[in-house]
């Protein structure tokens, strides 16, 4: 007897997927770095110079911290969009985004 196993994503699959879904409908652009702790940095570029702003930084621990970094107040969307699907794919009860000033 042949037994089929449905082999569900992990919490950073899911991570990954809720992050550049959610980068592409705010028109930011993605850099995903790391292995085993990832980082999501948002960028919103300017198309006629091509420079890009970092907007918001996503840590792969926001799956059980749920905290979202806002950069620029034009990354706010973007932060309380996944801060509301933190809460519902992982069962936080308050995911938290953090207005900081950009890193150096």
């Amino acid at each position: 007897m042949v037994r089929v196993v449905r082999q569900e994503q992990s919490d950073d699959e899911r991570l990954d997927a809720l992050v550049e879904m959610l980068a592409g409908t705010h028109g930011l652009r993605l850099d995903r770095t790391g292995w085993a702790r990832k980082t999501y940095d948002l960028y919103l570029v300017d198309p006629k110079t091509d420079r890009m702003q970092l907007v918001a930084r996503v840590e792969s621990l926001a799956t059980t911290s749920g905290e979202v970094r806002v950069f620029d107040d034009r990354g706010l969307p973007f932060a309380e969009a996944l801060a509301g699907e933190l809460e519902r794919t992982f069962g936080l009860t308050d995911a938290t985004v953090l207005q900081t000033p950009p890193p150096r």
